[in-house]
């Protein structure tokens, strides 16, 4: 067994924490009638993934936790259903809550928004794509992104997904990734996998790291690159691809403390993590190892 394989797999094991922390308890629990609650569904999406975009941690949690309450109040003022209404009313409510908000870049921002001199969003709100879709309206958005990728139609979800404004794709593929993992959906060939590779300051460096480590001499620039670096691997030695990559992100932004944690040898590693470990609730250590 090789070094690189070695490393992988502890990713693979350690996503476990990522899964049992973050992933699982806005789906399986905060939100867990996503499948046949609209409301639920939208706010889903907006409290774990719509704000990832170039914010820091304490104003992405801010800004979400406003959109989602943004959202209940106005499924309130109808009677808990879907009404186009809404969409104006969700924008309005979260704008008079946060100063100096870039429509731009803004998830609930209707298209033709203004965002600064003469320009204005020129791309669909969350909201508007969700009111475009009639399936949608009458089930969930995430039982309509099940039902698509059941049918087949991954790069048309991926394609729906990156037309709302401020869902570039790191955010689709972050979505795509944890979605694909909560419902154990394998999805090939690998071009639609890398799909659900979310490329981040943290997988990067990971990867960079590893790279220099193991001197595997690889010419990693583009996000694409970091991307197929994790699939194709995963594939070779026939692990996860989603895992190693939820394992990377939370390696370096949790246990490395974002990187303020010198990138240590595989051993320190393993130690690090079990120190790690035990500062954790009783019920994710009973359950995820490194």
């Amino acid at each position: 067994m090789n070094g690189l394989q070695k490393w992988l797999q502890f990713f693979e094991r350690i996503s476990c924490f990522y899964i049992h922390r973050f992933m699982n308890p806005l789906w399986n629990n905060q939100y867990r009638n996503h499948l046949n609650n609209l409301q639920d569904s939208i706010c889903l999406f907006l409290a774990g993934y719509a704000f990832e975009r170039n914010l820091n941690p304490q104003t992405r949690n801010r800004w979400a936790q406003i959109a989602v309450q943004s959202v209940q109040q106005a499924f309130n003022q109808h009677n808990g259903r879907w009404n186009s209404q809404i969409i104006s009313q969700v924008w309005n409510t979260f704008n008079n809550q946060i100063s100096k908000s870039n429509a731009k870049a803004n998830p609930l921002a209707p298209r033709g928004t203004p965002c600064g001199g003469n320009r204005s969003t020129n791309q669909l709100s969350f909201l508007e794509a969700i009111n475009l879709v009639p399936t949608i309206i009458n089930s969930s958005f995430t039982e309509f992104i099940r039902q698509q990728i059941s049918h087949g139609n991954f790069l048309l979800v991926y394609g729906y997904l990156t037309q709302i404004n401020g869902i570039n794709d790191k955010i689709a593929s972050f979505f795509l990734r944890d979605f694909l993992e909560v419902f154990q959906i394998e999805i090939y060939p690998d071009e639609r996998e890398i799909l659900a590779q979310p490329v981040d300051t943290h997988v990067r460096e990971v990867i960079n790291k590893l790279n220099n480590l193991l001197k595997l001499g690889l010419p990693l620039v583009k996000d694409l690159e970091f991307k197929v670096f994790i699939v194709s691997n995963a594939r070779r030695f026939r692990l996860n691809p989603r895992k190693i990559n939820m394992g990377m992100w939370y390696f370096r932004s949790q246990v490395l403390n974002g990187g303020r944690v010198q990138f240590p040898t595989l051993n320190k590693a393993l130690n690090l993590c079990n120190n790690h470990r035990r500062t954790l609730p009783v019920n994710i250590r009973n359950v995820c190892q490194c």
